[in-house]
């Protein structure tokens, strides 16, 4: 029963208003901020080794030494990503 009411009272509200907007200020436009190109290499992900087939040493050496090489593999990336970034504030800040 009260929405009706409120519905009212807030159309007709809006009707007697003489300027509906806040301000006469016209609106501003502000540009979208396009991130520059990241080189392709640093958006491929390295493939993760699989677990290790059983639990004989010879298995787990092997999986240690490629879980090795694939922790590597994502600091080198991580690497590229802080000095992509790096570069990206210094141009920045270039006038």
């Amino acid at each position: 029963m009260l929405l009706p009411i409120a519905a009212c009272l807030a159309l007709s509200a809006c009707n007697i208003t003489k300027n509906h907007s806040a301000t006469d200020a016209p609106v501003r436009v502000i540009e979208k901020p396009v991130l520059p190109p990241v080189p392709s290499a640093l958006m491929q992900k390295p493939p993760r080794p699989e677990p290790p087939a059983s639990g004989k040493a010879a298995d787990l050496l092997a999986h240690a030494a490629d879980f090795g090489a694939y922790v590597r593999q994502l600091e080198t990336k991580l690497d590229g990503w802080i000095k992509w970034a790096q570069e990206q504030a210094e141009s920045e800040n270039v006038p």
